[in-house]
């Protein structure tokens, strides 16, 4: 799944700048012998966390469903789950912070570096760009009289880029990438 030990061919998503709807090289930095590389999934970056019937995953056996959607350069993507509790239920999931359990909010763990531009090497730091990370997990409420929780209740990946180099041939390239969500 990880593309550590590759072979002379490597999948880009543009050479240098990244292709309009070419997949966003996602990855988390790992130290192999001594040396910082990127951990890259080699099919693209998949928002996962939906059962086929649409509720959330969880845990941490993550099979691909049909609704799996890849992270594609300048291209809008919107994935949801959906839970059905009675008041209890909702209660206890509230108070457990049950939500933390979904492999949806437990994929921006894998969101930490994006690829500055579509040919960006695995070893080499500076082509890669830290994803500022604004989302508290931990940031919730719970009002036991009028059975009301909020909690986080999406995972936003802003993206900003820009382009370089010569008006016949400009590369598009990332500038910053943040994560935030909203409580419901």
């Amino acid at each position: 799944m990880y593309l550590f030990n590759l072979p002379k061919n490597f999948y880009r998503s543009g050479n240098p700048g990244y292709l309009i709807r070419s997949n966003l090289l996602i990855g988390t930095n790992k130290t192999v012998n001594g040396k910082t590389m990127f951990s890259v999934r080699k099919n693209g970056f998949y928002l996962q966390g939906r059962n086929n019937d649409g509720s959330c995953a969880t845990g941490t056996n993550l099979m691909y469903s049909n609704f799996d959607i890849p992270l594609k350069f300048k291209s809008n993507a919107v994935y949801s789950c959906s839970m059905i509790y009675n008041p209890d239920e909702f209660s206890q999931f509230c108070s457990s912070q049950g939500w933390k359990n979904f492999i949806l909010f437990k994929m921006v763990n894998d969101i930490q570096y994006i690829g500055i531009f579509g040919n960006a090497n695995y070893t080499y730091l500076q082509d890669w760009l830290r994803v500022q990370n604004d989302i508290d997990l931990d940031n919730y409420s719970l009002n036991s009289t009028t059975t009301s929780c909020y909690f986080p209740s999406n995972i936003k990946l802003d993206i900003v880029y820009a382009k370089a180099g010569s008006i016949e041939n400009p590369q598009n390239y990332i500038v910053a990438a943040r994560l935030s969500s909203n409580n419901l």
